[in-house]
């Protein structure tokens, strides 16, 4: 007669399998959310959004937790609460990383954290990067452990910044993303004179050499 037993060690390995896939589905969801929204959405109106695979892949993640098939989970709220915390602490993680990169190679001290919002703008000479830094920035300071996080996060930001490669590229995409930026401001502004000068928008995208879409953008801006 063979002897039935179950594996505790690796019914456990499972379970942690198990609820580490369903913790990442959330979080990469629920980061795509809050990048369009700036908030994650309630269980409820997930389905409006759920014709994209990794929302989809959340809603699956967040109904898991709900119905706890297999108690995981103590609390379902404190749960999918701990997770949007994460997932929009790593968002804004992105964001200060990069603008915290750019700072460091134009020399800027260590604690950027508490240099003033004028002299972000003045060193990284990019108003959206140093607004989406700034925005960063501000957000995770007002967290308990905020100025502990920002901390950590100027270590791995002033490690890469030192890359001869790495600061190379920041150098290039700053000055791409500023030229890009001038570029379509200056477009905004000559399809709104051309229009009230009263050329149709083809004719605009034309002389514009861009889509029409792209000038109906523009004249919305």
């Amino acid at each position: 007669m063979v002897k039935s037993y179950v594996d505790e060690a690796g019914v456990e390995n499972v379970a942690v399998g198990i609820v580490k896939q369903t913790r990442k589905d959330f979080i990469k969801g629920a980061k795509i959310l809050y990048a369009r929204l700036k908030r994650v959405p309630t269980f409820s109106e997930l389905s409006k959004y759920t014709t994209d695979k990794d929302i989809r892949e959340m809603w699956d993640a967040w109904r898991f937790v709900i119905e706890n098939p297999y108690n995981f989970f103590e609390d379902e709220a404190s749960v999918i609460n701990a997770w949007k915390e994460v997932a929009i602490e790593e968002y804004y993680k992105v964001l200060y990383l990069k603008g915290a990169e750019i700072l460091y190679v134009h020399h800027a001290p260590k604690k950027i954290y508490d240099l003033p919002d004028e002299e972000i703008i003045k060193l990284m000479n990019d108003n959206q990067l140093a607004a989406d830094f700034i925005t960063a920035k501000n957000y995770i300071y007002k967290l308990p452990e905020g100025e502990k996080i920002l901390r950590s996060w100027n270590v791995i930001a002033y490690n890469r910044s030192k890359h001869p490669i790495k600061k190379k590229t920041l150098i290039q995409d700053t000055k791409y993303s500023k030229e890009q930026s001038e570029k379509r401001q200056h477009n905004i502004t000559r399809a709104k004179e051309m229009y009230e000068e009263g050329m149709s928008i083809r004719e605009i995208a034309w002389a514009l050499e861009v889509t029409t879409p792209c000038v109906r953008a523009y004249l919305r801006s």
